[in-house]
């Protein structure tokens, strides 16, 4: 056996994507955003148009532009829902210019593309109390024709499912039937059962569905974010994280995107410098400067380098 595969380190480094949950890929993201009202999933039936659909909705689509994570927007089944969590109070909108905590439903129906949401962080386990990174908002514009949007998925469930005045600080974020706040615990089933719906199989094999989980929508916006080049301190910022490191962690480039960045250092790739190249190029006794410059430009070589006998 080689010493690859019997090294321990080498194991862990292979299994650790597949525990956290991997990047989604696009087709992916969009297949389980559009899996079909009624799909069984679980003992759950998939239903849009209700409170928990669109509630759940919102959540997804959230998460897949900001990393929100699970445990800020959820309870656990033994735990309720408290003020360490988000709640409607977390929801600050952002139309005409002006913020606005609790705006009328005449607003809503009526955003435009410089509205939107700003959603405060809720406590997390890696910063208890909020006083890291308690006043860093999570800002999401209004983008009607995007295939995910998570303004506009939550600007349906405020319209549809309204909580006014003081109740929003005591109601959380995402609810089902009676306001009662969604369980991690069924967020995770409902994923885990959307990934290996039939409708996915166009896009994903089944034997992959492990690999993903709602984590990888935090994976996927951090992996976005660096294909747009976006500066690493900023993503760290962005995704609320302590650790600088955690963002090399978390950026997943898929098959597709590694083989773009391979053709672009193909199609850059300067032509090779030999000393038959260079005797050829003396031979030909170029005067006119600009082309020379030209040439040894597209060729990288270092017009001062003293070694170079023209």
């Amino acid at each position: 056996m080689s010493q690859r595969h019997a090294d321990p380190v080498h194991q862990r480094v292979r299994a650790h994507p597949a525990k956290q949950g991997s990047s989604l890929p696009k087709p992916v993201l969009q297949a389980l955003l559009n899996t079909p009202n009624g799909t069984k999933l679980g003992r759950y039936k998939l239903e849009w148009d209700n409170q928990l659909g669109r509630h759940l909705r919102a959540m997804l689509e959230m998460a897949a532009q900001s990393g929100v994570r699970l445990d800020e927007c959820t309870t656990g089944r033994a735990s309720e829902w408290d003020l360490s969590k988000m709640s409607k109070a977390s929801v600050q909108w952002y139309i005409k210019g002006q913020y606005i905590d609790d705006p009328d439903p005449s607003l809503l129906r009526n955003l435009t593309l410089n509205d939107g949401l700003c959603l405060m962080p809720a406590t997390s386990k890696c910063d208890r109390w909020g006083d890291k990174h308690g006043h860093k908002i999570m800002f999401f514009p209004y983008r009607p024709d995007d295939a995910w949007n998570g303004c506009r998925a939550f600007r349906d469930c405020e319209l549809h499912h309204p909580v006014r005045g003081a109740d929003r600080a005591h109601t959380p974020l995402f609810t089902s039937t009676g306001d009662q706040a969604i369980q991690a615990s069924f967020v995770r089933t409902v994923v885990y059962h959307m990934l290996r719906s039939p409708h996915m199989a166009p896009v994903l094999r089944p034997a992959d569905a492990g690999r993903y989980s709602f984590h990888s929508f935090r994976k996927f916006y951090c992996t976005c974010l660096k294909q747009a080049k976006v500066p690493n301190e900023t993503i760290q910022s962005l995704l609320r994280w302590s650790d600088p490191s955690s963002v090399d962690g978390y950026d997943m480039p898929s098959p597709e995107d590694h083989a773009k960045l391979v053709d672009a250092a193909y199609r850059y790739s300067p032509n090779a410098i030999t000393p038959f190249l260079l005797k050829q190029v003396a031979a030909l006794k170029i005067d006119d400067n600009d082309v020379l410059l030209d040439w040894c430009t597209e060729c990288h070589i270092d017009l001062t380098d003293v070694t170079l006998d023209w």
